[in-house]
This record gives structure tokens, sequence and C-alpha cells, in this order.
């Protein structure tokens, strides 16, 4: 940031033609501030496949260190979030067993007021040709909404067509380094490997302010790659906070506050010793399991409502009581158009294909329906579940001897509720108040009764609708354990998922080859501009 004028003078006094020929002036006028590490990666077209390569990161400390030196406002605005919303934060978690034995916020005498959360969160973005890029970030659950521009922090970009685990490995083990540089509030003087470290850098990373870790999250392939969990949807064990099975007395599928599964809830020693292998985030110091956070957006916008939604679908068009036609393709596209009409009223692009039995099977008749997620985003779940939650309670109405119409409709009205109660425009600032809460604690508890029912009742007539995935269990724990700490919409990964998106079109315009380099290159050039506007009002 401390040589953006010099690039915005830049670009009064060079003429070029084209981004690539900016982006090399650029890189010739502004040092990198990027971190080169040896990494091992592959290239499928080399002799040897597997090589000893250099791949670029942000540290987390020096990211951090460079928005602090070059403005202090705008170091608080990213990370310190609205007047009292870092002190409510700290007051939510002072009863939990992660703040208790945590090495610095435990201490008595620690200022607060000078400690700000820092959440991780990883996902894959997938790409045309098979390629994918893993994107890591860092951000502030104090932040305002806004565009994830200026809230969400790019540590590495990596594509996964040039990866091995043992490349992961490598850069997290940085990740973790820098994020205990930024604990510890000043840099350090050797590297991840112990060894003398001139990099230029010494003294506090900012001020008086010292970062801690508070989170990491993201999807189930995130995670289970970053922690190397031992537990799996096929696994017998298919939680990572309980020991909640695929069969017997502690199936998965039941649900609850008294549910069997609750009394045998996975300590954080027990999940180092057997919860994991051996990886750099459980050597963070601060590290718990309760910080690992489930996720809204994956595992009900994109997992449980376009499933459900599917299966309701199925039932309400096997006749024309609803939506004419003569058949099931046409009764579904009349309610396609509807649904898309819905959409259009509340301001949300429909991206989703036009409803089809073949669409709702996309592994064939012989599996359950779902609608392929990649089609859906938050908002269009979110209405989706909102339009199905009038069509089912109007069909439960002119059906009142039906339990099967009511237990349906019971899905949708307890997937609006749980959404109205995690809304920010309810609650404090990333915290529930207590009333919502308790709202979100009694809808998750009908759902899944209703969910199980309708389930039972597929499988007693053998027919393959209503499907509980080991993934649904995890929003017990969601509803139940965080989020009586913070506000999982807030924690969610809506933000996350758009930066994400950012991210990957930085990375399809990048050379293959310097990818890592030049990604983050893209991302600086661009936000250093967008900031400077913002702070001089231009």
């Amino acid at each position: 940031m401390d040589l953006v004028e010099e690039f915005l003078e830049l670009g009064k006094n060079v003429t070029v033609t084209n981004l690539v020929e900016l982006l090399r002036v650029l890189r010739r006028r502004i040092p990198g501030r990027y971190l080169p590490v040896e990494v091992v990666l592959k290239d499928e077209r080399r002799e040897v496949p597997n090589y000893l390569g250099t791949w670029h990161l942000h540290l987390p400390g020096d990211l951090i260190h460079s928005m602090y030196t070059y403005d202090v406002d705008l170091f608080r605005d990213r990370w310190l979030g609205p007047p009292g919303a870092l002190e409510q934060f700290w007051n939510a978690q002072r009863e939990t067993e992660w703040f208790k034995m945590h090495p610095i916020l435990s201490n008595p005498d620690v200022d607060l007021r000078t400690h700000f959360p820092i959440l991780c969160h990883g996902d894959d973005a997938d790409s045309h040709r098979r390629r994918s890029f893993c994107v890591c970030t860092i951000a502030s659950p104090l932040s305002i909404s806004r565009s994830s521009w200026d809230t969400r922090f790019p540590l590495y970009i990596v594509d996964n067509t040039r990866a091995l685990n043992e490349t992961f490995d490598c850069l997290d083990a940085w990740i973790v380094h820098g994020l205990c540089e930024l604990q510890e509030g000043s840099f350090m003087d050797v590297d991840v490997y112990g060894r003398p470290w001139a990099r230029g850098k010494h003294g506090r990373i900012c001020g008086p302010y010292t970062g801690v870790f508070v989170a990491l999250k993201g999807d189930q392939k995130f995670l289970q790659k970053c922690l190397k969990l031992t537990t799996s949807a096929t696994s017998e064990l298919v939680c990572m906070y309980c020991k909640a099975k695929n069969h017997g007395d502690l199936i998965y599928t039941a649900f609850g506050p008294s549910a069997p599964h609750r009394e045998c809830l996975v300590s954080n020693v027990d999940f180092l010793l057997e919860g994991c292998r051996p990886n750099s985030w459980i050597r963070l110091p601060g590290f718990h399991l309760s910080r690992v956070l489930t996720d809204w957006l994956h595992l009900i916008d994109l997992s449980l409502i376009p499933e459900v939604s599917a299966s309701a679908l199925i039932e309400l068009t096997e006749d024309d009581s609803i939506w004419p036609g003569d058949h099931q393709d046409e009764r579904l596209r009349m309610a396609f158009v509807q649904f898309t009409s819905e959409c259009k009223r509340h301001g949300v692009r429909n991206r989703g294909q036009i409803f089809s039995v073949k669409q709702m099977y996309p592994l064939g008749k012989g599996n359950y329906p779902t609608l392929v997620q990649k089609h859906f985003n938050g908002a269009e779940a979110t209405v989706l579940a909102k339009w199905l939650k009038g069509v089912t309670l109007a069909v439960a109405a002119a059906n009142p001897a039906s339990e099967h119409c009511a237990l349906r409709a019971s899905i949708f009205v307890n997937l609006v509720v749980m959404r109205s109660a995690v809304g920010r425009g309810r609650n404090d600032w990333c915290v529930l108040k207590p009333q919502n809460l308790s709202l979100l604690q009694r809808a998750n508890f009908l759902l899944h009764s209703a969910l199980n029912s309708l389930a039972t009742e597929a499988i007693d007539k053998e027919v393959l609708l209503w499907k509980i995935r080991p993934k649904i269990h995890q929003i017990d724990h969601l509803c139940i354990d965080q989020a009586a700490l913070m506000n999982p919409l807030t924690l969610s990964t809506y933000d996350d998922e758009d930066f994400i998106g950012k991210c990957k079109g930085l990375a399809m315009r990048s050379d293959v080859r310097a990818m890592g380099y030049q990604t983050l290159h893209r991302y600086a050039a661009y936000v250093c501009c967008r900031w400077l506007r913002q702070l001089t009002g231009s």
C-alpha cells in the first residue's frame, strides 16, 4: 500500500496496450510482497512428474502489517468492526472451554480491546477443462458486510492439477507460522523449520494490536485435506464432533439435545489423538475442535434445501392437482416458471436448469432425487425454500386429514423460520439474541423430526425420497453448539464463496507457470487502487 501512489502515477506516465503489458511494468516497479516457498509440485509433461518448485503466498502477518503501516483507520475498519463489536464478540466467548484454555485469552491481565479475531477459510473453485483452484483466505468476523474485495484477503491460490498433498502441507505450515506471529504480536526471526530468517522485518506487526486465530472453516473437502480427518461420510464414524455412526445405537439420524450421540461428544484431546492425523493446524497455539466450524451455506442452502426440494417437487408433480400438464416433465416445467417468477420478485437471478425428471435424478432413477448444487447459490436456495413453503402449506390446507402433507410443509416452514432466526436484522452484530437462539434450535428440532418421519415413511413404501445424509447430522452441531457462540449466518461463507469466484477469475487470467505469484499480484494491483479511492474519496 505504501507504493500505491507510485502505481497510480505510473498509470499516467506509461502507455500500455493491454493488461499483460501493464502487469509486466508493475512487476518491475512494485517489489513483490509475497513469500516464495519451496514446495513439491507435479507436471505430467515432465520426465519426472514430481519436482521441487516455488509457490508464492501471503503470510498473514505481512499482509496485515502492510495495511496497518499504510493507514491505521483502514486496518481498524477491516479488522475491528463497528464500535462495540469487538467487545461483544469476546464477551460471547468468555465462558467457552476454548477461551478458558487459550494461552493468550485466558490471561486475566490481557486487554481484549487490542486483540482482534481472525477467521481462516478454504475452498475449491472448479473451472472448465477439469481445472480447479484451492483458495485460502483470512477475514474478520467483525467486518461490515460489503464487497468481498474489502473483507476477504487471500493467502494462497493453488492450481490443484499441479499440487500434491505435500504441497498443501507445506503451504499450511507457513500459514500457521504466520498466525503464530500474529498471536505473538511481533515478527519472528526464524522460519517454519526453525532456521534463522533474515527477512528484513522486526518488531511489532500492527502496533498495540494482536491477532488471534478464532476459527477454521470451509467445505468438507477442504477440512479433510488440511486437518487430515479420520471421519467421513463413508467411514463408520461420520462426525468429527461426536461418535455418531452409520449404524447402531449411535446412528447419525438421531437428533436434538437428547440424541444418544450427544452423550459422547469428542473432546479436544480425543480429536488430537484419534480424530485427525498429524497436521500443521493442530500445532497452532489455541487450536480447539470447537473452532472448526460447519457452514450454513454448504449444509443448509446447498445440501439440505436442494435435496428436500427435489423430493417435494417429485411428489407434488405426480398429478396435475397443482400444476397443469399431461406428464410430469410438463408439470415440473410449470413449477420452474413459477419459481423463476418468485426469484424475480425477490430480486434474485435464477441460474438453475429447468426442472425435469432427468434433472431431478442426475445419477439415474435408481438414486435419490436432488437439485444439482452447481446450479444453485445461497440466495436461490433461500427463495426456493420460501416458495415451497407457500406451495406445501396450500396443499396441506387443502388436505387437512393428510399427516404426510403436514410433515412436508413443516420442513419448509422450519427452514424459513431458521433463516429468519439468524437474520442480521434480528440480532446483535455477530451474536444471536437469546430468543432467536431458542427459536433456531426449536425449528431445527422440528425440521429433523419431520424429515425423519418422511424418510421412514419412504422406506416403508420402498421409494427413494427424503434422503438423510451424514452431512445433515452436522446441522444439529451448527444449531446447538456453534450458534450459541456466534451467529451462523455471520460465519457462513457467502462472502467467502463470492471471493473464491473472484480469485478464480484472477487465476484463469494468469500464466499457469507463475499462477501463484501473478494471481496475488493482480489482486494487490486491484485492491490497492480500490482502497486508495475509498480513503481519498475519489
